[in-house]
This record gives C-alpha cells, structure tokens and sequence, in this order.
C-alpha cells in the first residue's frame, strides 16, 4: 500500500532524501506511520515519499474529516470556544482578499475541497450566489447547508464531476498540499474550467516555514515539524508551484508569497490559450477522399475476384491486410490460408485461417496467390520466381 513516487512535475525517480518523519499513531482510524522527505534532483520539488496510494487518501478524507472538526474544536476549547472558528475565519477572509479582484458576482464558482463551506460563506455574504462546493465527507455537506445555506456536492475531487458543468474561477484552498497524484487532479481542474476561467490555488509556502512566537499565528503552527504532518504529503515553493501549474497548461496571473495565519504561496491561473491547427480539418478531408479513391480501386479489383476465384492464398498479414479485410470485400473471399515470412505469425491465425510460411506452399494445393501489399509487392513476386511457384499470381496495384 505504501508506494514510492516520481516527482510529480518532471517525472524522474532520482531524488534525495533529507529526512524522514516518523508517526506513533492509534490503531483506530490508521492513516499512515510516515513518510521520507525529498527533493528532486532534476528540478527540486520537494515531496513526502513512500506513502499510500490516492485511493486510500480519499478514503481517509471521507471517514476522517468530522473526527478532525471536532477535534481541532476541543484542542482550542480550553482557550476560547471559538478560537478556532475565529482564526479559520480570519484565513479565509484573506484568502477571499487574495482573490476577489478576479471575480464578479455573475460568476459560476467552484470550491474544491471545500470542507463545511466557511469560504463560500464568505462568498455569498459578499453577494456571489452562483456557489458550489465538492467535499468527500457527507458530514461537510450536511453541515454546509445547515449553517451557511451553501451547496455542497458530496464526491470525491477524482470522480466524474462532468455533470456539474463548467465554471468560470475554481477555488482550490490548502488543497494541493494534500494530492498525491496531482497531473491527475490539475486534469481534472482543466476540464471543468471554461475557456476563459481562472482558479485560485493557496498553499504553505515551503521556502518560508517558520516557528513563530507572535499571537498572530495559529498556536499549531508554532510546533517544530508541524508542516511534515501526517497529511501534507507536497511542499511547494513559487518555483515549484509555477512548473507544476504551467505544465499542466496553466499560465500565471499572479504568484506571491503571503503571509496569512501561515506563511503562504497565494496565486491566481488562467487556461493557457492552445494554438488552433485551421489547416489540419481540410487536410485530413483531403487525404480520406484520395484514400477513398484509392481503397475503391483496390475493392473493384477484390470484388472481381471474389466472383471468379473459388480459393486463394493471400500473400501478407501484416497491416495492410488487416486494413483491407476490415474495409473492402477481402473478408468474404474463400481464403485458403495466408502467407507471411514473419515468423512470429506462424502460430496464429486471421479470420480464423492459419498463416503459414513460404517454404511450405509447394505442399499446398495451386491456388492463385493475392498478394496483399502496395509497399512490398514487387519484392514478393521475386521471392515467388525465385521459390519457383507454379500458382497464378494476382496483383492489386500497378507497380514498375
């Protein structure tokens, strides 16, 4: 279950290992007892490896996501019942900051992981109603509604999510940091976005993890190692960031380093404008209507043979007589057996007739022999004359 990966942006396995991190945890509801922190030696991207699976990531976020509600809540209860809700809010509301130049309220908006729905609460107090959040925890979407009012799809972020059309912004808060497999969720991302679409991407900015003292931070960020946590399994930088999104077809509009509660990297994305081909629809009309012409020809010549020849031999397996079995008359001809020099033929069979070598024919009755190849047919009638084969020789194309 637990696997090695590739680096997610260049794909290569070579990698250095500076540290491993290293979870005790209970039996009950097991996510995983660590990980190795590396970077890539190609492009250093930095990322947990040997770790499970995405199935079992989505898995854990589905069970787990209203224990940990309720236990981040009574880790700050002693301090303040609302402290956490608070600080979230705080995030959030600068998060929304971050981002809300690029929006108008006529926008259909997609939250990705968007948990309870505290930021499309955000949304909607500041007059966006065209709001819908994806959340893996049935408990997130319950709780969405209840308490804000807000629309929230339960499924997983790697389903098919075709059906809730495309959007113009995606909003894609502390997400990315949890992906494994994250080509596979930008795809998706992609596909959801309309043309002229934009998404929002926030993530700890690894090149400025920190231990702070001030009380302006979270009293959890102020742990050593809190950034290495059992589910952070990505630790982007601005360079990172950058190369994975224009990779997977995004162009920047903004890339910064922020500092929220958390230090951050806050970035906005449009879909990169593919280049349009005007040339290759008439092309290819071009080539099926001189193929057409050409593979008509060549059925005349089948069909002619069909009706005058009880059995043939067809000279050839390869390509070119699967094609014309599959588009001419060949296919209904009475066919001996097929010929072929390729030995790895020989234990097969097409259209359920055996494919056997040259050296065996003269064993075989003379029926006429179809040679069936354009590129190979004068080649094949000076193997016949040098086998010294008395069958009658049918041609399909008029070769020097």
């Amino acid at each position: 279950m637990f696997m090695e990966r590739n680096c997610e942006i260049c794909f290569l396995r070579k990698k250095e290992k500076i540290y491993h991190k290293k979870f005790i945890i209970p039996t009950k509801n097991f996510f995983h007892s660590g990980y190795d922190v590396v970077i890539c030696r190609e492009c250093n991207f930095a990322y947990a490896d040997k770790i499970p699976t995405q199935d079992f990531f989505e898995s854990y976020y589905k069970e787990m996501s209203k224990k940990t509600f309720y236990l981040k809540k009574s880790i700050y209860k002693k301090v303040n019942n609302s402290y956490y809700e608070k600080e979230m809010d705080k995030r959030l509301r600068y998060s929304f900051s971050n981002f809300k130049k690029y929006i108008n309220k006529s926008m259909k908006i997609l939250d990705l992981g968007c948990y309870t729905g505290e930021l499309m609460h955000i949304l909607k107090i500041n007059g966006f109603k065209n709001l819908i959040g994806v959340d893996p925890s049935r408990y997130a979407g319950k709780m969405a509604k209840q308490k804000y009012g807000v629309k929230v799809i339960k499924a997983s972020i790697f389903e098919d999510l075709s059906s809730i059309g495309k959007f113009d912004f995606i909003i894609i808060n502390h997400v990315l940091e949890h992906i494994k497999d994250l080509n596979s969720f930008l795809s998706i991302v992609f596909s959801l976005l309309k043309t002229n679409g934009m998404i929002y991407i926030e993530t700890p900015d690894a090149n400025n993890f920190f231990i702070s003292k001030s009380d302006k931070y979270l009293p959890e960020h102020q742990d050593p190692f809190q950034q290495f946590s059992v589910e952070h399994i990505n630790f982007f930088t601005k360079v990172s960031l950058f190369n994975l999104l224009n990779r997977n077809g995004f162009k920047k509009v903004k890339l910064q380093s922020k500092v929220s509660v958390i230090a951050i990297l806050s970035s906005v994305w449009k879909k990169n404008r593919l280049l349009k081909d005007n040339k290759i629809k008439n092309n290819l009309k071009k080539y099926l209507k001189e193929s057409n012409k050409l593979i008509s020809s060549v059925q005349l010549k089948i069909k002619k043979i069909r009706n005058t020849e009880n059995k043939i031999f067809v000279w050839g397996s390869g390509l070119h007589t699967q094609k014309l079995l599959g588009m001419t008359d060949l296919i209904k001809c009475d066919i001996y057996a097929f010929i072929d020099s390729d030995e790895n033929y020989y234990d097969a069979r097409l259209v359920n007739k055996p494919i056997i070598s040259p050296k065996i024919i003269y064993k075989k009755p003379k029926y006429p022999i179809l040679i069936s190849s354009q590129a190979y047919q004068d080649d094949i009638l000076d193997q016949i004359n040098k086998l010294g084969l008395k069958n009658r020789i049918i041609t399909l194309y008029n070769n020097s």
